[in-house]
């Protein structure tokens, strides 16, 4: 009983903290935008945006890494290794699906042209 309400009250403090950053970013906004919301959301879009940006950097990177030849293609097995990589970076963000860009990239080699 007393393990149960340990875990309970393990998934209430993540729970917590995850609400704590929320109304830490909430408030950022409100103090960078002060109050309006068309600034709200022009920030919100350049924040977008930059992140975007960031990830895709991220995602060459790793790419070349696995590009030994520099040739601009993944093997099927370096892309399956590649794969691993990218799910280990970015399993934790919202909306990241594994299998939703195995999909998109498809089977055999994977070209560069694919990480946007």
């Amino acid at each position: 009983e007393n393990q149960k309400l340990r875990d309970l009250n393990d998934v209430l403090a993540n729970q917590v903290a995850k609400l704590q950053k929320l109304k830490d970013g909430w408030m950022q906004l409100k103090n960078l935008s002060e109050g309006n919301v068309e600034k709200a959301k022009e920030l919100l879009a350049k924040s977008n945006t930059k992140s975007k940006m960031d990830a895709v950097g991220i995602v060459t990177r790793l790419f070349r890494m696995y590009d030994a030849g520099k040739v601009f293609k993944l093997t099927q097995g370096q892309k399956e290794e590649f794969f691993v990589d990218l799910k280990q970076l970015f399993q934790n963000l919202p909306g990241f699906d594994i299998e939703k860009i195995k999909e998109i990239v498809g089977p055999g080699e994977m070209g560069h042209k694919k990480i946007r």
